[in-house]
């Protein structure tokens, strides 16, 4: 896979949704364990680089989420991996926390998807179905990176991703999200439930009423 590798919260739905892809987990050991070891004497950041351009080589590139933890202060869902400090140590150590963190990025993009399911499909106009849903999505995010450092990043990536799993035009996506948790929440705090409810109603309203 050759060009830069994009950050995660620089996907679209479309480029990370479990559905339509195959992804055998069993796999993952081993073909984590010969990247680590073909980097292995290289400096740690090199030795990341190695590995995720080879998992996405491998298996797609989404794998690249696998390091979107909170250790890396950007607010992720990732626990398995904390940081390059912390995680890169022995290729056997190193190998295991990659793997493990690889998997729980799959699968908690399994859950989102699930997730979304629930809602889905969702017609621009029920507005109180728009605002179980992204009241949902916010609280079910914050549980997953535990209102960590940069957690809202995390929570307006996935609501974009539902917004374009919802069919909401392209054009508008940002503008909602914006208008509905920019600079609402905070990092380390669990928002009160009326905080949560009204980030929900705002972009409900827009979405079901303001579509000019």
């Amino acid at each position: 896979m050759t060009g830069a590798l994009p950050y995660p919260s620089e996907f679209r739905w479309a480029d990370v949704d479990p559905a339509g892809r195959t992804f055998d987990r069993d796999t993952v050991p081993k073909v984590v364990a010969a990247l680590v070891g073909s980097a292995d004497g290289l400096a740690a950041h090199v030795l990341l680089a190695t590995v995720t351009a080879g998992l996405a080589e491998r298996y797609g590139s989404w794998t690249v989420g696998w390091r979107w933890s909170s250790g890396e202060d950007s607010g992720g869902p990732v626990t398995a991996w904390c940081c390059q400090t912390h995680s890169v140590t022995t290729p056997e150590a190193t190998a295991a926390t990659i793997t493990a963190a690889l998997l729980e990025w799959h699968d908690w993009l399994t859950d989102m998807a699930q997730r979304f399911g629930r809602f889905l499909p969702l017609p621009v106009d029920d507005l109180d179905g728009w605002e179980r849903a992204v009241a949902h999505l916010i609280t079910a995010v914050g549980e997953s990176t535990r209102y960590d450092s940069s957690w809202y990043d995390c929570c307006e990536t996935v609501l974009g991703w539902f917004l374009e799993a919802a069919g909401i035009e392209e054009s508008r996506r940002a503008d909602l999200i914006m208008y509905a948790v920019g600079g609402r929440f905070t990092s380390w705090v669990d928002p009160p439930r009326e905080s949560v409810r009204a980030a929900a109603e705002d972009l409900a309203i827009r979405i079901a009423v303001d579509r000019d």
